[in-house]
């Protein structure tokens, strides 16, 4: 579980060594392939983006996090390394009112509240979510 914190030199297409969760590169481009998988079909999808802290740290908490989704996410679900900091999840034909119900459910096992002030949930195509991979990046300010 060392390389917890991704490793952004994987090939395309590759997971990190969790064989769990994209890197943050493989990730947006997962996102990307659901947004364009969204406008073909005229469906929403969300993004929860949970921060787990900064890299250098003991992983702890992207770890539990990592766990938790794991155990709970949809086989149609992606989770990756969003930033850094944050890991996400791609959540297809879900609503923001699901995307926070998981969001809620994570937040209850790992603080023992619902407290969500680590996380932030995106539906598109609406709620302010980006229309390409490249702003994402840029907004995010991973360009």
């Amino acid at each position: 579980m060392k390389k917890i914190w991704g490793n952004n030199n994987l090939s395309s297409r590759r997971r990190d060594t969790l064989n769990i969760i994209y890197s943050a590169d493989d990730f947006y481009e997962v996102l990307e392939r659901e947004r364009a998988r969204a406008d073909r079909s005229n469906q929403c999808f969300s993004l929860v983006v949970f921060n787990v802290g900064l890299p250098g740290t003991n992983g702890d908490n992207a770890r539990r996090v990592v766990s938790i989704l794991a155990s709970r996410v949809r086989v149609s679900d992606e989770i990756g390394w969003f930033d850094k900091r944050c890991i996400g999840v791609i959540l297809p034909d879900t609503s923001a009112e699901g995307a926070w119900k998981l969001a809620d459910e994570v937040c209850q096992e790992i603080n023992g509240t619902t407290q969500t002030s680590f996380c932030s949930v995106y539906t598109y195509p609406s709620e302010g979510l980006p229309v390409d991979a490249n702003q994402m990046k840029f907004i995010f300010n991973r360009g």
